[in-house]
């Protein structure tokens, strides 16, 4: 019988223990995971801190999943060490998990810039379910509330923050919002549609220091200006983590280094999702995790397949807000491309040499989405 480790709960690691199911059932599975939770959807936590999704809502499989699947789950699990010659996982109350198999599904975490004064008390990060209670604890009774970051999580939670009555600035490095999901046309219409919903920006901005004493009080900007608040959030992207795979010897760059088959470069080592690098590249989104997750598992079980790419989609989930991006949308020098903006709408698609999509972006009406999708990623 073989014996499986996967590290990480996430979407990744739970998507790769149902595929090994599915190829050994009678394979031993084990699943570490460091939260006290079951597989719930990072994706609403937004909705969660405004008070739209209730924290049961965000559960994705209950324990009778696992059980059903013969999945054994350790949750506030945390592993210290990788033992791979001896083919042992090492947990920090110095027990000790064999495996056949392993699975590195370690995932990322919130990237806080070192600002003068980022350490200060009222100053969060947003990557969990305990970090959702922790920024509504400083929340609570407070008028005003910075987002440093203008992606889809620093918008998400900025509306979530206005949700519950505070007035909010978003600070953004870029010219436009969503840098890396919109052109300047498009992001310029998004911050129309924001700022009637009661967002406030400053775009083109850098933050020069976090003031305070025993806690945040105001945020400078390098230009001058002091915005006032005892509560920020600070959303500039994620890193992987990597220190199991750089301790154990196990290849890494940006992220952890898989092929097509969600292979490491240590036999019977396996990785999926946010901590991994494909081909260059890391994705840090959930249908990329999910997809290398499904991958893994089914080689992990016996079985075949591959993980090839995807091109990344995204949408912003702010109620009362339409929009839809994919593929490589800002080529313009090098494509032909359509494009038609509206003040609340807006859209783009960019085409190849061949003349099929390769990249769209879509606001305010989303008829398309699907057939773009469809097309932009058979053209691939």
């Amino acid at each position: 019988m073989t014996t499986y480790a996967i590290i990480g709960g996430g979407i990744a690691g739970t998507t790769a223990a149902e595929a090994i199911r599915e190829q050994d059932s009678a394979g031993d599975i084990h699943l570490f995971e460091t939260e006290a939770s079951r597989l719930y959807s990072r994706i609403l936590l937004p909705n969660y801190l405004a008070g739209r999704s209730a924290k049961e809502g965000l559960v994705i499989r209950n324990e009778q999943w696992y059980t059903d699947r013969k999945i054994n789950l350790n949750t506030e699990a945390t592993v210290a060490s990788i033992d791979k010659d001896a083919k042992k996982v090492l947990l920090s109350e110095n027990s000790a998990q064999p495996y056949d198999k392993l699975l590195l599904a370690t995932g990322a975490r919130s990237f806080v810039i070192p600002f003068p004064g980022h350490e200060l008390p009222g100053v969060l990060s947003m990557c969990t379910i305990d970090d959702v209670e922790k920024l509504k604890q400083e929340a609570e009774g407070e008028k005003n509330a910075v987002v440093i970051g203008g992606g889809l999580l620093g918008l998400e939670m900025a509306s979530g923050l206005s949700h519950l009555g505070l007035n909010v600035t978003v600070i953004e490095i870029f010219p436009w919002l969503l840098p890396r999901q919109l052109d300047k046309e498009g992001g310029d219409v998004l911050k129309t549609i924001l700022e009637e919903q009661g967002l406030d920006f400053r775009l083109d901005a850098k933050v020069a220091s976090i003031n305070g004493t025993n806690h945040v009080e105001s945020i400078q900007l390098e230009g001058g200006e002091q915005l006032a608040t005892k509560v920020i959030l600070v959303s500039a992207g994620i890193r992987p983590n990597l220190d199991l795979a750089k301790e154990a010897g196990i290849q890494v760059d940006k992220g952890i280094v898989i092929d097509d088959s969600a292979a490491t470069s240590h036999p019977d080592i396996f990785a999926a999702g946010d901590c991994t690098e494909h081909k260059g590249r890391i994705y840090g989104i959930w249908p990329a995790a999910e997809a290398q997750g499904r991958v893994a598992g089914t080689v992990m079980g016996g079985g075949t397949a591959a993980f090839t790419g995807i091109a990344p989609s995204h949408r912003l989930k702010v109620s009362g807000v339409d929009l839809f991006s994919i593929g490589e949308f800002d080529k313009d020098d090098e494509n032909r491309f359509e494009r038609v903006a509206g003040e609340k709408t807006y859209r783009k698609v960019v085409f190849n040499s061949k003349g099929n999509p390769i990249g769209a972006i879509l606001i305010g009406d989303l008829k398309e989405r699907s057939k773009l999708s469809q097309e932009i990623n058979a053209s691939k």
